[in-house]
Protein backbone atom coordinates (compact mmCIF):
# COMPACT_ATOMS: atom_id res chain seq x y z
CA UNK A 1 0.00 0.00 0.00
CA UNK A 2 3.05 2.63 0.69
CA UNK A 3 3.86 2.04 -2.98
CA UNK A 4 0.86 3.03 -4.01
CA UNK A 5 0.30 6.08 -2.62
CA UNK A 6 -3.49 7.39 -1.60
CA UNK A 7 -4.78 4.51 -1.93
CA UNK A 8 -8.40 5.29 -4.97
CA UNK A 9 -10.62 2.59 -3.47
CA UNK A 10 -12.94 3.53 -0.62
CA UNK A 11 -12.80 0.89 1.70
CA UNK A 12 -8.77 1.08 2.63
CA UNK A 13 -9.35 5.05 3.14
CA UNK A 14 -11.54 4.47 5.13
CA UNK A 15 -9.75 2.28 7.49
CA UNK A 16 -7.33 4.56 7.72
CA UNK A 17 -9.56 7.85 8.38
CA UNK A 18 -11.46 5.88 11.33
CA UNK A 19 -7.57 4.80 12.64
CA UNK A 20 -7.34 8.81 12.75
CA UNK A 21 -10.52 10.11 14.16
CA UNK A 22 -10.14 6.97 17.19
CA UNK A 23 -6.92 8.63 17.41
CA UNK A 24 -8.09 11.70 17.97
CA UNK A 25 -11.01 10.36 20.52
CA UNK A 26 -8.62 8.46 23.19
CA UNK A 27 -6.34 11.55 23.19
CA UNK A 28 -9.31 13.89 23.83
CA UNK A 29 -10.09 11.20 26.93
CA UNK A 30 -6.48 11.80 27.98
CA UNK A 31 -5.50 7.72 27.34
CA UNK A 32 -2.05 9.64 25.64
CA UNK A 33 -0.17 6.19 25.38
CA UNK A 34 -3.27 4.44 23.40
CA UNK A 35 -3.45 7.27 21.37
CA UNK A 36 0.48 6.88 20.69
CA UNK A 37 0.37 3.47 19.80
CA UNK A 38 -2.14 4.07 17.56
CA UNK A 39 -0.22 6.50 16.01
CA UNK A 40 2.53 4.05 15.14
CA UNK A 41 0.12 1.40 13.75
CA UNK A 42 -1.42 3.88 11.40
CA UNK A 43 2.35 4.95 10.19
CA UNK A 44 3.45 1.37 9.75
CA UNK A 45 0.13 0.95 7.54
CA UNK A 46 2.00 3.51 4.64
CA UNK A 47 5.08 4.71 6.24
CA UNK A 48 6.60 5.52 2.78
CA UNK A 49 3.47 8.10 1.95
CA UNK A 50 1.95 9.07 5.04
CA UNK A 51 -1.31 9.81 3.22
CA UNK A 52 -2.83 11.58 6.89
CA UNK A 53 0.31 13.27 7.49
CA UNK A 54 0.36 11.40 11.21
CA UNK A 55 3.80 12.26 11.55
CA UNK A 56 2.38 16.04 12.21
CA UNK A 57 0.86 14.81 15.68
CA UNK A 58 2.99 11.55 16.66
CA UNK A 59 5.66 13.68 18.79
CA UNK A 60 2.50 15.47 20.67
CA UNK A 61 1.41 11.89 22.16
CA UNK A 62 4.87 10.86 22.71
CA UNK A 63 5.38 14.23 24.94
CA UNK A 64 2.12 13.96 26.37
CA UNK A 65 2.63 9.96 27.72
CA UNK A 66 6.35 11.40 28.80
CA UNK A 67 7.90 8.60 26.02
CA UNK A 68 10.31 10.91 25.99
CA UNK A 69 13.30 8.32 24.67
CA UNK A 70 11.31 6.78 22.29
CA UNK A 71 11.08 9.96 20.72
CA UNK A 72 14.18 11.05 20.69
CA UNK A 73 15.43 7.59 19.13
CA UNK A 74 12.83 7.55 16.67
CA UNK A 75 14.14 11.31 15.84
CA UNK A 76 17.83 10.11 15.61
CA UNK A 77 16.56 6.88 13.30
CA UNK A 78 14.66 9.06 10.54
CA UNK A 79 16.36 11.90 10.79
CA UNK A 80 18.67 11.36 7.82
CA UNK A 81 16.41 9.79 5.40
CA UNK A 82 12.81 11.63 6.38
CA UNK A 83 14.77 14.89 6.93
CA UNK A 84 12.11 15.00 9.90
CA UNK A 85 14.06 18.20 11.20
CA UNK A 86 12.25 20.31 8.22
CA UNK A 87 9.02 19.67 10.14
CA UNK A 88 8.70 22.60 12.98
CA UNK A 89 7.09 19.66 15.43
CA UNK A 90 9.75 17.43 15.94
CA UNK A 91 12.30 20.30 15.85
CA UNK A 92 10.32 22.17 18.22
CA UNK A 93 9.51 18.88 20.70
CA UNK A 94 12.80 16.88 20.42
CA UNK A 95 14.55 18.99 22.04
CA UNK A 96 11.64 19.47 24.41
CA UNK A 97 11.73 15.52 25.11
CA UNK A 98 16.07 15.79 26.27
CA UNK A 99 14.75 18.89 28.45
CA UNK A 100 12.53 16.72 30.11
CA UNK A 101 15.17 13.73 30.15
CA UNK A 102 17.99 15.78 31.43
CA UNK A 103 15.77 16.64 34.82
CA UNK A 104 14.75 12.79 35.01
CA UNK A 105 11.25 13.14 33.63
CA UNK A 106 9.86 10.05 32.37
CA UNK A 107 11.82 7.34 34.08
CA UNK A 108 9.05 5.71 36.07
CA UNK A 109 6.31 6.60 33.80
CA UNK A 110 6.46 3.12 32.07
CA UNK A 111 3.95 0.15 33.23
CA UNK A 112 6.09 -2.65 34.05
CA UNK A 113 9.30 -3.50 34.58
CA UNK A 114 10.26 -4.75 31.10
CA UNK A 115 8.97 -1.36 29.92
CA UNK A 116 11.04 0.34 32.60
CA UNK A 117 14.20 -1.23 31.77
CA UNK A 118 13.99 -0.61 28.11
CA UNK A 119 13.65 2.97 28.73
CA UNK A 120 16.33 3.13 31.35
CA UNK A 121 18.79 1.75 28.55
CA UNK A 122 17.32 4.13 26.01
CA UNK A 123 18.45 6.65 28.14
CA UNK A 124 21.79 5.50 28.76
CA UNK A 125 22.00 5.53 24.84
CA UNK A 126 21.28 9.39 25.12
CA UNK A 127 24.10 10.28 27.19
CA UNK A 128 24.53 11.74 30.94
CA UNK A 129 21.70 14.57 31.88
CA UNK A 130 24.11 16.98 30.85
CA UNK A 131 25.11 15.85 27.81
CA UNK A 132 21.27 15.52 27.15
CA UNK A 133 21.03 19.07 28.20
CA UNK A 134 23.60 20.59 26.09
CA UNK A 135 22.02 18.76 22.98
CA UNK A 136 18.57 20.03 24.06
CA UNK A 137 20.14 24.11 24.22
CA UNK A 138 21.58 23.46 20.91
CA UNK A 139 18.18 21.36 19.25
CA UNK A 140 16.19 24.35 20.21
CA UNK A 141 18.36 27.20 19.77
CA UNK A 142 18.79 25.67 15.73
CA UNK A 143 14.75 25.41 15.53
CA UNK A 144 14.54 28.87 16.87
CA UNK A 145 16.68 30.32 14.30
CA UNK A 146 14.97 27.96 11.99
CA UNK A 147 11.56 28.86 12.19
CA UNK A 148 11.41 31.86 13.63
CA UNK A 149 7.93 32.82 13.35
CA UNK A 150 6.61 29.91 15.60
CA UNK A 151 7.53 32.58 18.44
CA UNK A 152 5.22 34.94 19.12
CA UNK A 153 2.37 32.76 18.38
CA UNK A 154 3.36 30.23 20.90
CA UNK A 155 3.87 32.43 23.41
CA UNK A 156 0.59 34.12 22.95
CA UNK A 157 -1.38 31.13 22.64
CA UNK A 158 0.09 30.50 26.16
CA UNK A 159 -0.82 33.24 27.69
CA UNK A 160 2.42 34.82 27.69
CA UNK A 161 3.72 38.45 27.40
CA UNK A 162 6.93 38.38 25.13
CA UNK A 163 9.90 40.50 26.47
CA UNK A 164 9.53 44.08 24.74
CA UNK A 165 13.41 43.28 23.36
CA UNK A 166 12.43 40.07 21.68
CA UNK A 167 8.74 41.66 20.45
CA UNK A 168 10.81 44.37 18.89
CA UNK A 169 13.20 42.96 17.37
CA UNK A 170 13.21 42.30 13.77
CA UNK A 171 13.98 38.50 13.77
CA UNK A 172 11.11 37.31 15.63
CA UNK A 173 8.85 40.16 15.45
CA UNK A 174 5.62 40.54 12.52
CA UNK A 175 7.92 40.38 9.89
CA UNK A 176 9.15 36.68 10.84
CA UNK A 177 5.32 35.83 9.70
CA UNK A 178 4.11 37.59 7.41
CA UNK A 179 7.36 36.64 5.62
CA UNK A 180 7.05 33.07 5.52
CA UNK A 181 5.50 30.88 3.00
CA UNK A 182 2.16 29.87 3.29
CA UNK A 183 2.66 26.42 3.69
CA UNK A 184 5.18 26.67 6.40
CA UNK A 185 2.10 28.74 8.50
CA UNK A 186 -0.02 25.96 7.94
CA UNK A 187 2.57 23.66 9.74
CA UNK A 188 3.48 26.28 12.77
CA UNK A 189 -0.42 26.85 13.66
CA UNK A 190 -1.02 23.57 13.57
CA UNK A 191 1.78 22.64 15.80
CA UNK A 192 0.98 25.97 17.76
CA UNK A 193 -2.76 24.64 18.29
CA UNK A 194 -1.88 21.36 19.21
CA UNK A 195 1.14 21.26 21.43
CA UNK A 196 1.18 24.54 23.44
CA UNK A 197 -0.11 22.96 26.41
CA UNK A 198 3.54 20.95 26.94
CA UNK A 199 5.30 24.30 26.72
CA UNK A 200 2.80 25.77 29.78
CA UNK A 201 4.54 22.96 32.05
CA UNK A 202 6.87 24.52 34.93
CA UNK A 203 10.44 25.28 34.14
CA UNK A 204 9.29 24.95 30.11
CA UNK A 205 8.89 28.64 29.84
CA UNK A 206 11.79 29.94 31.51
CA UNK A 207 14.17 27.22 29.76
CA UNK A 208 12.82 28.50 26.45
CA UNK A 209 13.14 31.92 27.63
CA UNK A 210 16.70 31.61 27.90
CA UNK A 211 17.36 29.93 24.90
CA UNK A 212 15.61 32.29 23.05
CA UNK A 213 17.49 35.46 24.62
CA UNK A 214 20.96 33.56 23.01
CA UNK A 215 19.50 33.03 19.62
CA UNK A 216 19.44 37.14 19.49
CA UNK A 217 22.86 36.79 20.53
CA UNK A 218 23.97 34.88 17.18
CA UNK A 219 21.51 36.53 15.05
CA UNK A 220 23.43 39.74 16.16
CA UNK A 221 26.59 38.36 15.32
CA UNK A 222 25.46 37.38 11.68
CA UNK A 223 25.67 33.22 12.43
CA UNK A 224 25.61 31.40 9.16
CA UNK A 225 23.13 29.63 10.65
CA UNK A 226 20.79 32.41 10.31
CA UNK A 227 21.11 32.66 6.87
CA UNK A 228 21.14 29.48 6.18
CA UNK A 229 17.43 29.24 7.81
CA UNK A 230 16.27 31.84 5.97
CA UNK A 231 17.49 30.15 2.24
CA UNK A 232 16.27 27.55 3.40
CA UNK A 233 12.49 29.00 4.72
CA UNK A 234 12.69 30.95 0.79
CA UNK A 235 13.47 27.11 -1.12
CA UNK A 236 11.43 24.42 0.83
CA UNK A 237 7.52 24.83 1.70
CA UNK A 238 6.56 26.11 -1.56
CA UNK A 239 2.83 24.29 -1.72
CA UNK A 240 1.37 22.43 0.51
CA UNK A 241 0.77 18.44 0.23
CA UNK A 242 -2.37 16.81 0.56
CA UNK A 243 -1.72 14.86 3.02
CA UNK A 244 -0.87 18.16 4.98
CA UNK A 245 -4.69 19.16 3.98
CA UNK A 246 -6.00 16.13 5.01
CA UNK A 247 -4.62 16.49 8.76
CA UNK A 248 -6.03 20.17 9.17
CA UNK A 249 -9.77 19.22 7.80
CA UNK A 250 -9.77 16.58 10.31
CA UNK A 251 -7.87 17.77 13.30
CA UNK A 252 -10.20 20.77 13.27
CA UNK A 253 -7.94 22.95 15.06
CA UNK A 254 -9.10 26.39 15.19
CA UNK A 255 -5.64 28.17 14.30
CA UNK A 256 -5.26 26.06 11.64
CA UNK A 257 -8.25 25.47 9.62
CA UNK A 258 -8.24 29.69 9.74
CA UNK A 259 -4.94 29.48 7.18
CA UNK A 260 -6.71 26.89 5.03
CA UNK A 261 -6.80 28.43 1.05
CA UNK A 262 -10.29 29.61 0.74
CA UNK A 263 -10.74 26.96 -2.11
CA UNK A 264 -10.84 24.80 0.90
CA UNK A 265 -12.04 26.81 3.18
CA UNK A 266 -15.61 27.52 1.52
CA UNK A 267 -16.29 24.41 0.02
CA UNK A 268 -18.13 21.36 1.85
CA UNK A 269 -15.66 18.71 2.25
CA UNK A 270 -17.32 15.53 3.37
CA UNK A 271 -15.90 14.38 6.87
CA UNK A 272 -16.32 10.76 6.08
CA UNK A 273 -13.63 10.62 3.30
CA UNK A 274 -11.87 14.14 2.94
CA UNK A 275 -9.96 15.19 -0.12
CA UNK A 276 -10.26 11.87 -2.08
CA UNK A 277 -7.55 11.44 -4.78
CA UNK A 278 -9.29 12.53 -8.58
CA UNK A 279 -8.82 8.42 -9.57
CA UNK A 280 -10.90 7.32 -6.72
CA UNK A 281 -13.24 4.64 -7.28
CA UNK A 282 -15.98 4.32 -5.18
CA UNK A 283 -17.41 0.54 -4.12
CA UNK A 284 -20.67 1.19 -2.24
CA UNK A 285 -22.16 2.52 -5.90
CA UNK A 286 -25.34 0.74 -6.52
CA UNK A 287 -25.43 -0.72 -10.32
CA UNK A 288 -28.03 0.31 -11.79
CA UNK A 289 -31.17 -2.20 -12.29
CA UNK A 290 -31.51 -3.72 -15.66
CA UNK A 291 -35.37 -4.44 -14.91
CA UNK A 292 -38.09 -2.07 -16.60
CA UNK A 293 -40.16 -0.18 -14.21
CA UNK A 294 -43.91 -0.78 -15.27
CA UNK A 295 -44.85 2.70 -17.03
CA UNK A 296 -48.89 1.95 -16.05
CA UNK A 297 -50.48 0.89 -13.37
CA UNK A 298 -54.02 0.18 -12.14
CA UNK A 299 -53.60 2.13 -8.63
CA UNK A 300 -50.68 3.57 -7.22
CA UNK A 301 -52.00 2.93 -3.88
CA UNK A 302 -52.81 -0.96 -4.72
CA UNK A 303 -48.60 -0.83 -5.77
CA UNK A 304 -48.14 0.53 -2.89
CA UNK A 305 -49.94 -1.84 -0.46
CA UNK A 306 -48.47 -4.43 -2.33
CA UNK A 307 -44.79 -3.67 -2.30
CA UNK A 308 -45.48 -4.26 1.24
CA UNK A 309 -45.82 -7.73 1.09
CA UNK A 310 -42.79 -9.91 1.74
CA UNK A 311 -43.18 -12.21 -1.79
CA UNK A 312 -43.56 -8.91 -3.55
CA UNK A 313 -41.67 -8.85 -6.07
CA UNK A 314 -41.20 -6.27 -8.96
CA UNK A 315 -41.28 -8.16 -12.21
CA UNK A 316 -44.72 -8.49 -11.18
CA UNK A 317 -45.23 -5.04 -11.52
CA UNK A 318 -44.56 -4.74 -15.47
CA UNK A 319 -45.87 -8.49 -16.22
CA UNK A 320 -49.40 -6.64 -14.38
CA UNK A 321 -49.17 -3.54 -16.56
CA UNK A 322 -48.26 -5.52 -19.63
CA UNK A 323 -50.99 -7.67 -19.07
CA UNK A 324 -53.52 -4.64 -18.26
CA UNK A 325 -52.32 -2.89 -21.63
CA UNK A 326 -53.22 -6.74 -23.84
CA UNK A 327 -56.67 -6.56 -22.24
CA UNK A 328 -57.42 -3.06 -22.74
CA UNK A 329 -56.22 -3.60 -26.69
CA UNK A 330 -58.22 -7.35 -26.71
CA UNK A 331 -61.40 -5.14 -25.69
CA UNK A 332 -60.82 -2.03 -27.95
CA UNK A 333 -61.08 -4.95 -31.14
CA UNK A 334 -64.18 -6.89 -29.90
CA UNK A 335 -65.83 -3.45 -29.94
CA UNK A 336 -64.87 -2.73 -33.05
CA UNK A 337 -66.16 -6.70 -34.86
CA UNK A 338 -63.17 -7.99 -34.92
CA UNK A 339 -62.70 -11.70 -33.36
CA UNK A 340 -58.53 -11.50 -33.50
CA UNK A 341 -56.81 -9.11 -31.43
CA UNK A 342 -53.10 -8.54 -32.14
CA UNK A 343 -50.18 -8.57 -29.29
CA UNK A 344 -47.27 -7.46 -30.75
CA UNK A 345 -43.63 -8.84 -29.30
CA UNK A 346 -40.57 -9.28 -30.22
CA UNK A 347 -41.15 -12.69 -31.44
CA UNK A 348 -43.60 -12.11 -34.12
CA UNK A 349 -42.87 -12.98 -37.50
CA UNK A 350 -44.77 -12.57 -40.64
CA UNK A 351 -44.04 -16.67 -41.93
CA UNK A 352 -45.63 -18.26 -39.38
CA UNK A 353 -48.81 -18.21 -37.06
CA UNK A 354 -48.92 -17.13 -33.60
CA UNK A 355 -50.71 -17.07 -30.56
CA UNK A 356 -51.50 -14.81 -28.31
CA UNK A 357 -51.18 -14.62 -24.31
CA UNK A 358 -55.20 -15.52 -24.11
CA UNK A 359 -55.06 -18.20 -26.76
CA UNK A 360 -56.25 -16.23 -29.99
CA UNK A 361 -54.78 -17.71 -33.33
CA UNK A 362 -53.01 -14.98 -34.77
CA UNK A 363 -53.37 -14.89 -39.12
CA UNK A 364 -49.84 -13.61 -39.65
CA UNK A 365 -50.68 -13.35 -43.65
CA UNK A 366 -53.54 -10.79 -42.73
CA UNK A 367 -51.80 -8.79 -39.92
CA UNK A 368 -48.58 -6.48 -39.77
CA UNK A 369 -46.63 -5.27 -36.79
CA UNK A 370 -47.29 -1.87 -38.43
CA UNK A 371 -50.75 -2.50 -38.83
CA UNK A 372 -51.38 -3.26 -34.45
CA UNK A 373 -53.01 -2.11 -31.99
CA UNK A 374 -50.02 -0.02 -30.54
CA UNK A 375 -51.98 3.07 -30.71
CA UNK A 376 -54.89 2.09 -29.19
CA UNK A 377 -56.70 1.75 -32.87
CA UNK A 378 -59.06 -0.88 -34.48
CA UNK A 379 -56.93 -3.62 -36.24
CA UNK A 380 -57.42 -3.28 -40.27
CA UNK A 381 -59.03 -5.76 -41.96
CA UNK A 382 -57.97 -6.84 -45.71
Amino acid sequence: MGKTGWVTSRLPRSLFIALFRHILNVGQKGCYRTALELCKLLLNLSPDDDPLAVSLMMDFYALRAQEYSWLVMLYDTYEPTKNLSMLPNFSFSVPLALYHLSNGSGQTSSRDKRESSKAAALAEELGNPETMRERADAMLQRALITFPGLLLPLLDKCSIQPDPVVASHAFYGPKAQTNQSKGLSQLVNLYVGRCFHVWKEAGVMHWLEDNVKKTLTEVDKNNPLVKEGEEMRKVRYQGTPMAIYRHILMSEIRTATAALPPALANNPVMSYDPLPPPDTTCGYTRPKSTIQQPTESSNILTTFFRSLLPNYNPDDDVNHARGLRGRWWLKAARKSSVSVAFIYSEEFTSEAPRRSMWGDTICCSHVTPTDGFLDGKNMPVR
